[in-house]
């Protein structure tokens, strides 16, 4: 997620309300004293200009929890935000999860305007909404009243709650100068504003008052407590990350997707990093999270609500760079694409078996394959990926995303996915690599054509005429023997029936023993036979109601 995530950005639409240069000049000046304060103080106002119009009015607060380099570093970001974005008006309020910033030509630091207000709320609800928003009620209550007429830190309160089992963490506060009745009444305000149904977490900022809730801790016990998950790969200290990336600056970004933002940066030492910011609104949980770290990232670091995985920075890039480009693809050698093939193996056999939890990665393709400077393969990009108690085989899902020409057709149909639903993909990228051809560009007319590259491999499997799969540009310089068994294994890989499949630590054992004799592999799954038969109604009425309210997937896109 952003460094201080944006909740809103509320600005005038009076035509009037437009800067003039005297109001600019004055406007500039108090948002540098803001900018100068917050390094000591988590509540400032300040104005500038002769009275009238041109007189410029502001204030921050910051949340009291988060340290005093926090707060300065989210005034001055939404400082810069407003500036960008409001050039012109008047009047603007930017609300983030840490700090809230006003300013207008009028005095507002003791103006609540109950009708300026931004929130934001879980996707996902809780299974009992009337007992948790008891729980939220009586929590809030209990805290409005402490923040404001008894904390001992004026304004600001935090608690948590025991709901079914599990912590929910709270927090209110308010400005200085609404404490009181004045303060009670902006809390009470918000908390009507809490949408029924009981979600998992909200979020609810006032121009003076704020309060949130969330399953996952947010807050720190002190001021100088960084929360941070002490398992898994070495941790990162959020301020050389925000540093290594010119504070996850435009320029510094290799690319964005829906569950985040992806930059480039390096370390003191010298070594370069890719670091993807995971977004608050890509859904991705504490678990889902987790799923990256194992032998895939340098580091990591979860701090407050800030959730980046930090990777060495590949020099190769990804495995379609090189299949898409004639050029490069003619640089891929036999060997150096044998050792993609059985180091892609060997990540998605660490996912199933070895891993705490299974995981299942559901979109993997050519582009979530990254390549070292030794063109080593790294499997990335797990904000897909589900995780699979040890003796879990399947699950089910309402929304099936991931990339047409990799999706398994079971999941694609039913909605139905597990560790085979990786292998099939699986047996299409080795394929691909073998072939020189982008399976995905197959579908990119008739998503469910049966004349795939996965067809065009099984005809000419029957017709032992397989070498002509092999991409020309490596000429005779491959092991034929070699070659012919990783077919066969791609072919095993993308059976119709996931049962028939085989499992990755066997593919392993496949490759790496050409004395184990491989049993015939059936055809391969057809879009065109199976969504056929859907309409005829052949399928359970399980599944014809899983298809029926619509599958959500993309052509060599992820969805």
């Amino acid at each position: 997620m952003q460094p201080r995530q944006r909740l809103g950005l509320d600005q005038s639409t009076d035509v009037n309300c437009i800067q003039t240069d005297t109001y600019k000049q004055n406007l500039n000046l108090v948002l540098s004293d803001l900018v100068n304060h917050a390094s000591n103080s988590s509540f400032y106002n300040s104005t500038a200009g002769e009275a009238g119009i041109d007189r410029s009015y502001a204030f921050f607060y910051c949340r009291g929890d988060i340290g005093s380099e926090d707060c300065r570093d989210c005034v001055q970001a939404a400082a810069l935000e407003a500036s960008e974005n409001c050039p012109s008006e008047i009047e603007v309020i930017v609300y983030y999860f840490q700090c809230t910033l006003r300013y207008a030509n009028r005095s507002v630091a003791f103006s609540q305007d109950e009708e300026l207000w931004s929130y934001a709320y879980s996707p996902v609800n809780v299974s009992n909404p009337d007992m948790f928003e008891q729980t939220v009620s009586t929590t809030m209550n209990t805290l409005i009243s402490q923040a404001a007429y008894n904390s001992t830190l004026p304004g600001f309160a935090r608690g948590v709650a025991n709901y079914s089992s599990s912590n929910v963490y709270f927090l209110v506060q308010c400005t200085p100068e609404i404490l009181g009745s004045s303060c009670e009444k902006c809390l009470v305000g918000a908390l009507k504003n809490v949408r029924t149904g009981g979600p998992k977490a909200a979020y609810i900022l006032y121009p003076n008052c704020q309060f949130m809730y969330d399953f996952d801790p947010f807050f720190s016990n002190s001021k100088e407590e960084h929360q941070m998950d002490n398992s898994g790969p070495r941790q990162f200290d959020f301020g050389v990350i925000r540093d290594a990336t010119s504070n996850f600056s435009r320029g510094s970004e290799l690319g964005r997707g829906g569950f985040g933002v992806v930059y480039k940066g390096a370390l003191p030492n010298g070594v370069e990093i890719a670091v993807k910011r995971l977004s608050v609104n890509s859904g991705q949980g504490g678990k889902e999270f987790k799923t990256e770290k194992p032998r895939k990232t340098a580091g990591i670091l979860r701090w407050r609500r800030k959730r980046l995985l930090i990777y060495e920075l590949m020099p190769n890039l990804s495995l379609d760079r090189f299949l898409s480009d004639a050029n490069l693809r003619s640089t891929l050698h036999w060997q150096e694409r044998y050792k993609i093939i059985t180091g892609i193996s060997r990540g998605l056999q660490y996912l199933h078996e070895d891993s705490q939890l299974k995981i299942v990665h559901r979109d993997l393709k050519p582009s979530n394959i990254l390549l070292d400077k030794e063109m080593n393969p790294k499997i990335a990009d797990f904000g897909m990926a589900k995780l699979f108690n040890l003796d879990q085989t399947q699950a089910n899902t309402t929304k099936v995303v991931g990339t047409i020409g990799y999706m398994a057709p079971e999941y694609v149909i039913t909605g139905k996915f597990s560790t085979k639903s990786d292998v099939y993909s699986f047996g299409v990228i080795v394929l691909e690599i073998i072939s020189g051809q982008l399976n995905s560009m197959s579908y990119q007319y008739s998503p469910f054509t049966s004349e795939g590259l996965l067809h065009h491999a099984w005809r000419l499997w029957q017709q032992g005429a397989i070498q002509e799969l092999v991409d020309p540009t490596l000429g005779n310089n491959y092991l034929r023997i070699q070659v012919q068994r990783c077919i066969h294994i791609a072919l095993l890989c993308v059976q119709e029936a996931p049962a028939r499949r085989p499992t990755m630590s066997l593919v392993l054992t496949m490759l790496s023993s050409s004395e184990i004799e491989l049993p015939p592999p059936t055809p391969p799954a057809s879009f065109a036979y199976e969504i056929n038969y859907l309409r005829h109604d052949a399928w359970p009425e399980d599944h014809a109601s899983m298809a029926s309210h619509g599958s959500h997937f993309s052509i060599n896109q992820t969805c």
